[in-house]
């Protein structure tokens, strides 16, 4: 139905080929929540990106509408899922200079 998310290797190696070393990435998502086992799916995601040479940090929020508002404010790029309502109405409403939805 398109809610499947790519893997941590092409995340990391496709998604964001466009990004360079010491470049900063954050992340954030509700499904991402309470993630912190090192075997996680978001755990692996973290790592692949990390061995980019990429400055990562997660951000969670106890409510889901700080992760909206969160999106709504990226500056640079602003990348999510298309089937993500949060991410298109971020896209619309916010502040980022570009605005790449992936199915």
């Amino acid at each position: 139905m398109g809610f499947e998310e790519p893997s941590p290797h092409k995340i990391a190696n496709e998604l964001f080929s466009n990004l360079s070393v010491g470049d900063a990435i954050a992340i954030t998502g509700s499904h991402f929540k309470g993630d912190d086992d090192e075997n996680s799916v978001m755990s692996k995601i973290v790592q692949q990106l990390k061995n980019r040479g990429l400055h990562v940090r997660l951000v969670h929020h106890e409510e889901n509408v700080h992760d909206f508002c969160f999106l709504k404010k990226a500056q640079k790029e602003l990348v999510g899922g298309a089937r993500s309502t949060f991410v298109d109405w971020a896209a619309y409403l916010g502040n980022a200079s570009v605005s790449r939805l992936y199915t």
